[in-house]
């Protein structure tokens, strides 16, 4: 794991420089759009799908889930990359943002997510 890289376009020039051997962490539709050339050359090649169906134009890409050995595995897989948003992601507002207007935002997610 190699750290430090202030974003995609850094991590791609050294991929493509032979400083790192692999990535990970792209969505398909920002891989396409960023590293187009190397993916058409064969210089860059996907070797797994981490989302939970497998994406329309990388049918033969083998899928996280479908290399799991247990349940307990595949309920990690399931929790830890499928389901990640509902860990990971934060939504933040401003510094000076109006009490009521965060808390419409907080009501609205709350309403949201009983709703689903």
């Amino acid at each position: 794991m190699v750290s430090g890289y202030k974003g995609i376009a850094d991590v791609r020039l050294a991929a493509e420089g032979g400083e790192l051997s692999g990535v990970c962490g792209w969505t398909w539709d920002s891989l396409k759009a960023t590293w187009t050339g190397a993916l058409d050359a064969g210089d860059a090649i996907v070797v797994l799908q981490t989302v939970p169906q497998a994406i329309g134009e990388l049918p033969k890409i083998p899928l996280a889930i479908s290399m799991a050995k247990t349940d307990d595995a595949k309920r990690l897989i399931q929790a830890g990359i499928h389901d990640v948003a509902d860990m990971t992601y934060s939504y933040v507002l401003p510094p000076g943002t109006v009490t009521d207007r965060a808390d419409t935002l907080r009501k609205a997610f709350a309403e949201n997510d009983e709703g689903s």
